[in-house]
C-alpha cells in the first residue's frame, strides 16, 4: 500500500470513510437480507466477498481502486456482521432454554456437593484436594 501512493493523511482519511461509511450504511439492509435470504448464505457470502475485495485492496493500482475496493470492502463487512449477531442471539437462546430445562438438576447438584463439604472434615477436604491435583497435573 505504501508504494500506491504517499500514504496521505487526506488519503488515509478517504480510505477510512470510506470504508466506515459503507459498513455503517449498509448493516440494515444486511440485516434484511439476512431474514430474507437466510443468515447462513449472507453470511458465506459476505465472507467471500471481504475476501476477494481484500484482495482486490491488496492489488490496488491507484488511491481511487483502493479507496473505491474499500469501500466496497465495507459493505461486504456489513452484510457479514448481522449475520454473526443473529447467530449469536439463536445461540445463546437455545443454550438458556436448555439451562432452564436442566435448571433444577444443577440446583440439586449444587445442594448435594454443598452438603458433601459440610460432611466431610477439613484434613479429609485437604487430602481430597491432593488427590485432585494430582489427577489433573497427569
Amino acid at each position: 500500500m505504501q508504494s500506491v501512493c504517499s500514504r496521505s493523511s487526506l488519503l488515509a482519511y478517504r480510505e477510512y470513510s470510506a470504508y466506515s461509511l459503507a459498513a455503517a450504511v449498509g448493516l440494515l439492509v444486511g440485516g434484511r437480507l439476512g431474514d430474507v435470504f437466510g443468515r447462513k448464505r449472507m453470511l458465506l457470502v459476505g465472507m467471500a466477498g471481504f475476501v476477494a475485495l481484500s484482495i482486490a485492496c491488496a492489488a490496488a493500482a491507484t488511491p481511487a481502486e483502493l479507496i473505491v475496493a474499500r469501500a466496497a470492502q465495507g459493505a461486504a463487512g456489513a452484510l457479514m456482521l448481522p449475520q454473526v449477531f443473529g447467530l449469536i442471539r439463536d445461540l445463546l437462546a437455545s443454550r438458556a432454554h436448555l439451562e432452564e430445562l436442566a435448571g433444577n438438576d444443577i440446583a440439586a447438584g449444587a445442594s448435594y456437593r454443598d452438603a458433601a463439604r459440610r460432611a466431610l472434615s477439613s484434613p479429609e477436604r485437604r487430602y481430597l484436594s491432593r488427590q485432585a491435583a494430582r489427577l489433573r497435573a497427569d
